[in-house]
C-alpha cells in the first residue's frame, strides 16, 4: 500500500537469513542493524547487549538521516527497539504495532517515544505506560490469505465434498508439542479427518503422501486455498495465527505455549478467542494425543465447527491494513488527514 502511493520504503532489520531473505525478496531494501535482546529476568547478557543495543542506536540514526525518513513504523521485538530510538531522538515521527493481546516489553518501550501505538486487541492497552496514545486497528492479513480458494484446495489434496479437512500448523520451524501430538494420534485422527501436517524443518522431516495423512514441512503458496479447504486447524496461538483463522471463518484448536518457554501472550491470546466461543483450547497440562482426540471428536459436529467458524469471523477486521497505513501516513504529514 505505501509503495502504490508513490512511497519510499526500507526495512531496519538484524541480520539473518532468513529476514534478509524474506525482506528482499519482496522488493525491500535492507539495510542491517545490531540490537541486543530485552529480556525481563536478569543474566548477565543484559550487560553485554546494552552496548549492542547502543551501537544499534547510531547505526540506525546514520540509516535514517542518510535516507531521508520521515516516519519509522515499528514492529515488535528487540530489533524494533534501536531503530525507534534513533527515530526518536533524530525528531522523525515513530508508530509501532502490538500483534499479541498483551503489550510486549519492546512494545512498551517504544510506546514511550511513539505518536501511536497500535493494537490488534483492545486488552493490549492495559499494559502500556501511556495508554491514550493506543488506538485498535487489528492485525494486518496478507490479501492473498483472503483469495484462497476452498474448491483449489480440496483438488490440490484430492479431498472429496463429503471429507473433513484438518490442518495442523507447526509453524515454519515445526512446533515439537504438536508434531509429538499428531504423531500419537494419528491413526484415530485419520479415521473421522484428512490431516494436512504442516511439520516445519527438522532432523527426519519428510513428505509423506498417504490417503489420509499429508505432511510437509513447509506450505508456501498453496497455504491459501490449504487454509480455505480446511474444516479445522490445529495450530499454536500467535497473533497471526489467529488473525489468519479470523479472515478465513476457520474453527480451530488452539495449542499455546506454556509461560515456561514465552511470557505468556499466546495463553491470553487463546483466553480471548476462546471466551468468543471461536475455538477450543488445548492448555498446557492438556496438551497430549488424547487431549487432542477429545477436541478432534467433539468438533466432528458440523454445526458446533460452523457457530465457531461464525464467531471467530467476527473478530476479523478486514480493514487493518488500511487503518496501519492511515495512521503511519498521518504521524508522517505524509498527505492523509482526518
Amino acid at each position: 500500500m505505501l509503495r502504490e502511493r508513490g512511497l519510499r520504503v526500507f526495512w531496519l532489520g538484524t541480520r539473518g537469513a532468513l529476514e534478509t531473505r524474506l525482506v528482499r525478496a519482496a522488493g525491500i531494501e535492507f539495510h542491517a542493524v545490531p540490537a541486543g535482546k530485552l529480556r525481563r529476568y536478569a543474566s548477565l547478557r543484559n550487560v553485554t547487549d546494552v552496548g549492542r543495543t547502543g551501537a544499534g542506536v547510531l547505526a540506525s540514526a546514520r540509516i535514517l538521516r542518510r535516507e531521508g525518513a520521515c516516519v519509522l513504523f515499528a514492529k515488535g521485538g528487540f530489533a524494533s527497539v534501536p531503530p525507534a530510538a534513533a527515530a526518536a531522538l533524530l525528531g522523525i515521527p515513530v508508530v509501532t504495532h502490538e500483534s499479541d493481546s498483551t503489550a510486549g516489553l519492546a512494545t512498551s518501550i517504544i510506546s514511550l517515544v511513539a505518536r501511536r501505538v497500535l493494537l490488534s486487541w483492545p486488552a493490549a492497552a492495559a499494559g502500556l505506560p501511556l495508554p491514550a496514545r493506543a488506538r485498535l486497528t487489528g492485525l494486518p492479513v496478507r490479501a492473498a490469505l483472503r483469495a484462497g480458494d476452498r474448491r483449489r484446495g480440496r483438488e490440490l489434496l484430492g479431498a472429496g465434498d463429503g471429507t473433513r479437512v484438518m490442518l495442523v500448523l507447526g509453524g515454519s520451524l515445526g512446533a515439537v508439542t504438536l508434531n509429538r501430538m499428531v504423531r500419537e494420534a494419528k491413526a484415530d485422527l485419520i479415521r473421522d479427518w484428512m490431516v494436512v501436517h504442516q511439520t516445519g524443518h527438522h532432523r527426519g522431516a519428510q513428505a509423506v503422501d498417504e490417503p489420509r495423512y499429508r505432511a510437509r514441512t513447509y506450505f508456501d503458496d498453496e497455504f491459501p486455498d490449504l487454509l480455505a479447504a480446511a474444516d479445522l486447524a490445529v495450530s499454536r496461538a500467535g497473533a497471526t495465527a489467529v488473525a489468519e483463522f479470523a479472515a478465513t471463518g476457520t474453527a480451530a484448536v488452539l495449542v499455546p505455549l506454556p509461560r515456561t518457554v514465552s511470557r505468556g501472550e499466546q495463553l491470553a491470546n487463546a483466553r480471548l478467542v476462546a471466551a468468543a466461543g471461536a475455538a477450543l483450547v488445548l492448555q498446557p497440562g492438556a496438551q497430549t494425543a488424547s487431549g487432542l482426540l477429545r477436541c478432534a471428536r467433539r468438533l466432528t459436529d458440523d454445526r458446533q465447527r460452523a457457530r465457531m467458524a461464525a464467531a471467530v469471523r467476527s473478530l476479523d477486521r478486514p480493514d487493518a491494513t488500511g487503518a496501519v497505513v492511515r495512521h503511519t501516513l498521518r504521524a508522517g504529514r505524509l498527505g492523509v488527514t482526518g
